[in-house]
């Protein structure tokens, strides 16, 4: 990921995402930021093939494959559960149809905040 085209430097010396408002100090953080709109998880298990965008998640969901993590969030309409919170809220939106993440520029909504993510930058072609 070049520096070029993707993100650059503002007035202030910040780094900043040529695709929405993010900025950063650190250039190295404006390229993490950028695989929200690029949809890229270059970090994949190579038990499920999950992608992730972090290394700390992938090291994280690999603990699911080893039993190490216990799964105590149940889905009260499924038989879903799941060790991380976070995970059974989002799960749970399917359910609920709930799309709390909206987009400030049109009337469109979204149940991931990832999902809102890749749409904001439709807005910024």
């Amino acid at each position: 990921m070049g520096g070029n085209s993707m993100f650059h430097r503002t007035f202030d010396n910040r780094w900043k995402c040529s695709h929405c408002e993010y900025t950063s100090p650190l250039s190295a953080n404006v390229k993490r930021h950028l695989l929200i709109h690029t949809g890229e998880r270059p970090y994949k298990c190579n038990l499920c093939f999950k992608g992730f965008r972090q290394k700390v998640n992938l090291k994280t969901h690999l603990l699911s494959h080893n039993g190490s993590r216990l799964k105590i969030h149940f889905c009260k309409f499924c038989q879903y559960s799941s060790a991380y919170k976070s995970h059974w809220r989002r799960h749970m939106l399917r359910h609920t149809g709930e799309k709390p993440h909206k987009c400030q520029l049109c009337d469109r909504s979204f149940s991931r905040k990832d999902s809102l993510h890749v749409h904001m930058s439709t807005h910024f072609q």
